[in-house]
């Protein structure tokens, strides 16, 4: 008996049903995806973090240092190193080597510096910024200051994914260096920000309730963190 092949309205039904599942899995296959990245950035910034605690251990409780702004490009001795400011001028973006910073050693690893979903970061060379409270200013450098002379480490930021825009979902650091309340942390893990603290945890947090629970608190006059 000679076999029956598929009619169009079959064709055009199993057609339909495909597109249907392509509809409902492909946003889930992209969720995962940006769930993984998020995940992977959070574990970077805990890595830079942890960085950060062995490195003061070694250095007589200090905390690492930071060059920040026009003139602190090209000076050696900050956690991160970088060749340019700003980070995105419309001219060229900046230009970190990780390998230059007091960090690096801890870590071993460039890739590290840089968030997966951060382009601008992927170009520069870096995504993250010590949080500015950890430093005091010593002219043109900012030093960095005793880890246990925190009262409240683990609400602490150390570092962030900083970005000059509020609640942006793109952009990266343009030198580093993250100041609170002139610069701001990026929202571009699905309007979250991967933050790494003082005592060595991370977490993801909303930009405003990063601001809320005064993560990045400095005093006006003596410029340290909680």
């Amino acid at each position: 008996m000679k076999r029956r092949g598929f009619t169009l309205i079959e064709l055009l039904v199993v057609i339909a049903i495909i597109a249907i599942l392509a509809a409902i899995l492909f946003p889930v296959f992209a969720q995962a995806k940006a769930a993984a990245k998020k995940a992977a950035c959070g574990s970077n910034v805990r890595q830079i973090d942890l960085a950060s605690l062995m490195y003061a251990n070694d250095n007589d409780d200090i905390g690492p240092s930071a060059a920040v702004g026009p003139t602190g490009a090209g000076q050696v001795g900050g956690w991160i190193y970088y060749s340019r400011f700003p980070a995105d001028d419309g001219k060229a973006p900046a230009s970190y080597d990780a390998t230059k910073g007091s960090l690096y050693p801890y870590i071993k690893s460039a890739a590290i510096f840089v968030c997966p979903v951060d382009s601008l970061g992927s170009t520069s060379g870096n995504s993250f910024a010590l949080n500015g409270c950890l430093t005091s200013p010593v002219g043109d450098f900012q030093v960095g200051i005793s880890t246990t002379s925190l009262s409240a480490p683990s609400d602490t930021a150390a570092f962030v994914e900083e970005w000059e825009a509020p609640n942006a979902t793109s952009g990266s650091s343009d030198d580093g260096f993250y100041l609170f309340p002139t610069n701001n942390i990026s929202a571009r893990h699905s309007l979250m920000s991967n933050v790494g603290f003082a005592d060595g945890h991370a977490k993801a947090v909303r930009p405003e309730s990063f601001l809320a629970k005064g993560y990045a608190y400095r005093d006006a006059e003596s410029q340290f963190c909680r």
